[in-house]
Formats: structure tokens, C-alpha cells, sequence
């Protein structure tokens, strides 16, 4: 008899054993269902929530094309220039204008075109021959038969001025006359040194018009003047 007993209760002992451990498998099958079921719901909201798809289709517009650059296949993107940069490419820029005009500067005067001389039968030497106003390149641009020195002190340097002019005269055989209009020992004395230098230049030297005399046409009064017949 208490072999049957202990037989009946370790069986029931077993059944107790087993029905908990279904239910505990029950619950554990419930509770990952429930997760997956949670999953799923999440992964559906997130789906629905996307804001990509609430834009629509795309409109199908060209990609824009990007500028060539020196430097590669020319896929990259070009770097943007900052501000260092650009002050190097306007100091270089600088650099290059400066040597240009050194260079025009250091031009020899050959090279550059000389402008081209004025023909004239007579004119008037600027300022009463002063030396300040008047030099070289004017007798070379100004081209007289007749030149008018009108003063009472003409510098000495102007009259040189003269001489060298007519020494880079294109036509050696043009001639010159200069016409004073006072008598001056300054005068006197450049051409007494300069004599043969303005004979080989075919420069002549008139009489002042203080020393000439024109009669009028009533053949009663005259005037000191020097006339001139073209």
C-alpha cells in the first residue's frame, strides 16, 4: 500500500510540474508575439511617418553642371578663394602694371616716335628769348625761315639752342635768318665764336630793326622796322 501511495503522489507531483512548465512556455510564446506584434506596429509607423514620401515624385529637373577647373579631371568642385588670395593675385597684378611702366620709363628716346615739325616762314621766339621757355626741342619742332629774337637781353643759351637745332635738321640746306630786334653784345659775341659753325648751317644774322628805317607812303615820316617781303 505505501508503494502505491508514493507512486500516486509522485505522479501528481509530475502533472503539477508539467502543467506549470506549460504555462510558463505559454507565457513566454505570448510575450514574444506581443513584442513582434509591437515591432511591427513601430516599424509600420515609422514607414507612414516618412516625410520624403509626402513630397512626391521627383520633377525631373538636369543636374547642374559643375564650372571646369584647372587642376584634375575636372570633377572636383573648385576651392573657394579667401581673402588672403585674392590680395596676392592684386599684388601680382600690381607687381606686373609697375614693371610695365618701368619699362616704357627706360625706353630710349629713338625708340619713342618723335612728333612731326612745323614748316613756317617767320615766328616769334617765345618770352623775348628766354632760355627758360624756349630750348632745343622747340627749334626742332618749329621749323622758320625767319626767326625773331624781340628783346633787349637774350640769353646766350638760346641762341645755342638754335645752333644744335639746326645741326638735327633732316635738310641740312634750309635756311635760317635770325632777326633781332636790338642790337646786343651777347649777340655779337655768339657769333663771332660760332662763325663758321653758322656758315656750315647756312644761319645769317640780319640787321636789328632798331637800326633799320621804313619811309611810310607819304614818303614824309618813317619808323624803325624791318620789313619782310614773301
Amino acid at each position: 500500500m505505501s508503494q502505491q501511495l508514493s507512486t500516486k503522489e509522485e505522479s501528481k507531483i509530475t502533472l503539477k510540474d508539467l502543467k506549470t512548465e506549460s504555462k510558463k512556455s505559454s507565457e513566454t510564446t505570448s510575450f514574444s508575439t506581443s513584442r513582434q506584434e509591437s515591432k511591427s506596429k513601430t516599424q509600420s509607423q515609422s514607414v507612414e511617418k516618412d516625410p520624403i514620401e509626402s513630397w512626391g515624385k521627383p520633377l525631373g529637373l538636369p543636374s547642374p553642371i559643375q564650372p571646369p577647373t584647372s587642376q584634375g579631371d575636372g570633377k572636383s568642385t573648385p576651392k573657394k578663394q579667401g581673402p588672403s588670395s585674392n590680395v596676392q593675385i592684386k599684388n601680382k597684378l600690381n607687381q606686373e602694371k609697375s614693371k610695365d611702366m618701368k619699362n616704357r620709363a627706360s625706353e630710349s628716346p629713338s625708340k619713342k616716335k618723335s612728333p612731326s615739325p612745323v614748316y613756317m616762314e617767320l615766328t616769334y621766339v617765345p618770352h623775348h628769348g628766354n632760355s627758360y621757355y624756349s630750348a632745343v626741342e622747340f627749334f626742332k619742332r618749329v621749323r622758320a625761315r625767319y626767326y625773331v629774337f624781340s628783346g633787349t637781353e637774350p640769353s646766350k643759351d638760346i641762341y645755342n639752342a638754335l645752333l644744335d637745332a639746326k645741326k638735327t635738321w633732316e635738310d641740312k640746306d634750309l635756311e635760317v635768318t635770325i632777326i633781332p630786334t636790338y642790337d646786343t653784345d651777347v649777340l655779337g659775341y655768339w657769333v663771332t665764336e660760332n662763325e663758321e659753325a653758322l656758315e656750315r648751317y647756312k644761319i645769317d644774322l640780319s640787321p636789328s630793326a632798331s637800326r633799320c628805317t621804313i619811309n611810310l607812303q607819304d614818303h614824309e615820316t618813317s619808323c624803325a622796322a624791318y620789313r619782310l617781303e614773301f
